[in-house]
């Protein structure tokens, strides 16, 4: 049930750099049999790899809506699925009855976030209640067993419930070093809606007990008879009254990192958008061509150490000085 995660990139140093082969990762949309679905595409070394962010099965991750203390999974309970695309966004729509519930995605200018935006609309001639959770079932623990990482540095690796100032502003679960990693923004210029809590538990466990969830301490995601580490988060939003003919909207933001892109989701308003995508562009261009230079390096170093008679002072401070200039490079990419 494992499906939805991205990669995690981060320009700690030069170091860091040396060995980041998913550098380049950038989000786009890709279309499984005709349902558009956020999806990482990974470029290393020339490869062309693609993790989904998103679930091609929402019956594993999606919204579940209490609707007047009644559970429901719209990918399951029979409500009508739609969809739609702009130049930069798709959507999703589910209808039943006199309501219906809307998600529309869309990707940062640096390529790097998308926002979900989840409204209900209450088209019934009465107030409703509704309140909205979202289940992702995450990739983590299946090689490794790695746990759920916070803001402050924590690890998480057993059952957890998170909730009011305990909310970090940002949770990321990893399956391996070398895997894409998903993080949750909370909170921040670029956060999503402030759950009012959030659990981590055994995705079957979270499914199966719903609205009636008990966290137990020091369960961990594998604990029998349940699948091997097989970890879920789920956001459980505050519940809201909707009064007849009115919606209501939740944002919900993921990325490859815990960095977004300021002003990212707002490309489209304006010359300061467009400026924004240029700059963004000039990014992505600097970090394929700086991770270029530093192979070239790396190749360099590999040479001098298969022939060490041409090891020599100049060709030490030859290596020395291209590497400050890929430090000099990390600077002004960080200004970007």
């Amino acid at each position: 049930m494992n499906k939805p995660c991205l990669i995690v990139v981060m320009f700690f140093s030069l170091t860091t750099a040396l060995f980041a082969q998913n550098q380049a990762a950038r989000l786009t949309f890709r279309s499984t049999e005709g349902v558009a679905i956020p999806t990482v595409v990974a470029e290393s070394a020339g490869d062309l790899s693609r993790v989904p962010l998103w679930d091609e099965d929402e019956t594993s991750t999606g919204w579940i809506l209490t609707i007047d203390q009644e559970d429901q999974t719209p990918a399951i309970d029979g409500w009508t699925r739609g969809e739609g695309s702009g130049e930069d966004s798709q959507r999703i729509l589910w209808r039943k009855r006199s309501f219906a519930f809307v998600q529309d995605a869309i990707i940062s200018v640096d390529m790097r976030h998308v926002r979900i935006t989840a409204r209900f609309e209450n088209s019934s001639s009465s107030t409703v209640r509704v309140q909205p959770s979202l289940l992702v079932d995450t990739v983590l623990g299946e090689a490794t067993g790695l746990p759920f990482l916070l803001e402050d540095g924590t690890y998480i690796s057993s059952e957890t419930r998170l909730s009011g100032s305990q909310i970090p502003l940002w949770l990321k679960s990893r399956r391996d070093v070398e895997s894409p990693a998903l993080t949750f923004l909370f909170t921040g210029e670029e956060g999503g809606t402030l759950p009012q809590e959030v659990i981590i538990a055994n995705w079957l466990r979270l499914k199966e007990e719903g609205r009636e969830f008990e966290v137990e301490a020091g369960r961990s995601f594998d604990a029998l008879p349940l699948s091997e580490n097989d970890s879920a988060v789920k956001l459980r939003f505050a519940p809201e009254a909707i009064p007849a003919g009115q919606s209501r909207e939740w944002v919900v933001v993921l990325g490859l990192d815990e960095r977004p892109f300021p002003g990212g989701f707002d490309r489209l308003e304006g010359d300061g958008g467009q400026a924004a995508v240029e700059n963004a562009r000039l990014r992505s261009y600097t970090l394929r061509q700086r991770l270029r230079d530093l192979d070239a390096v790396i190749d360099s170093i590999d040479e001098l150490l298969d022939n060490e008679d041409a090891i020599t002072t100049e060709t030490v401070a030859d290596i020395e000085n291209r590497l400050d200039r890929q430090e000099q490079l990390r600077t002004e990419y960080e200004n970007l």
